[in-house]
């Protein structure tokens, strides 16, 4: 689908860039008329608390600490992780304004895929009030005497703890309704992909996470080969792996997260990947 300059103009204009980074961070003061100014507490701190300067007439933003800066559109895909067309189409839709450029079906694919993604956030933040959770006063006062970190930061910034169970998220996500199993999946190259794919399928339907039906099936399939896209830039040149496969299902949504570590050639470190993908697809209804 392809949105004329114009629009995308258009609906940069009338978005309320500070009402944007106001849902994603709070310390953003006015300074004077339109100039704003905060940190980007959702990436990093700043002894300043003013290095984030966001001007409202213009829509534009500039982080003196870490550089990033643009337009609303920019602020979505660097701090969201929306793609270009997802931040288009929600400016658009917080706005108002109507993209005439897309057809019936297209709207209502972008609008699922929105709805979607608002199911995934639940599942995140369910987790992190879990692993937030599990932290007591010996724990907090561990961060300090190690990190630094005081209580309130803690807080501010979402530090929990994960016990050594590697079971436990599973069964907090179980306690509030939603279906999960984890698996796991060693190898190379693309020997790797296809343990990653069949692991995932086996478990989830041995696990009780789907119902083994054949849409099922494709749907949990696009869901985990979207997610080991990302492994092929790491991937590459790469002699072993070992992914940990995270499956949750609530209602007829579907997550799936994939989690490891890398092992490269004459290196004997492992290198740590987290998040390389979380999709929602849809299930058979009553599933």
């Amino acid at each position: 689908m392809k949105i004329h300059e114009e629009k995308i103009q258009e609906i940069l204009r009338k978005a309320d860039l500070v009402e944007i980074i106001k849902e994603d961070i709070l310390s953003l003061n006015k300074e004077s008329g339109d100039e704003y100014a905060g940190f980007h507490s959702n990436k990093h701190g700043s002894e300043s608390k003013s290095s984030l300067k966001v001007n409202q007439s213009k829509g534009l933003y500039h982080c003196f600490n870490c550089g990033e800066g643009g337009n609303a559109s920019n602020w979505l895909v660097n701090n969201r992780g929306m793609d270009f067309l997802e931040s288009v189409y929600y400016l658009a839709a917080k706005t108002g304004i109507e993209l005439d450029d897309m057809t019936e079906k297209e709207k209502k694919e972008m609008k699922k895929h929105f709805e979607n993604k608002k199911k995934l956030q639940e599942v995140y933040k369910k987790a992190t009030e879990f692993y937030a959770s599990q932290l007591n006063e010996e724990l907090y006062k561990l961060i300090y005497e190690k990190w630094g970190i005081n209580k309130e930061k803690v807080e501010e910034f979402k530090i929990g703890f994960a016990p050594s169970s590697g079971h436990c998220l599973k069964e907090a996500l179980i306690n509030e309704g939603y279906e999960a199993v984890i698996t796991r999946a060693g190898g190379k190259g693309e020997e790797l992909k296809n343990k990653v794919l069949r692991n995932a399928l086996g478990a989830a339907v041995k696990g009780d996470v789907i119902e083994d039906k054949v849409q099922n099936r494709r749907a949990l399939t696009r869901c985990i080969e979207t997610a080991i896209a990302g492994l092929d830039g790491p991937m590459s040149g790469i002699s072993g792996a070992g992914i940990k496969i995270g499956i949750v299902k609530k209602g007829s949504h579907l997550a799936l997260a994939l989690h490891g570590k890398i092992g490269i050639p004459g290196l004997e470190v492992d290198h740590e990947i987290a998040g390389l993908g979380v999709h929602y697809y849809g299930l058979s209804d009553g599933d």
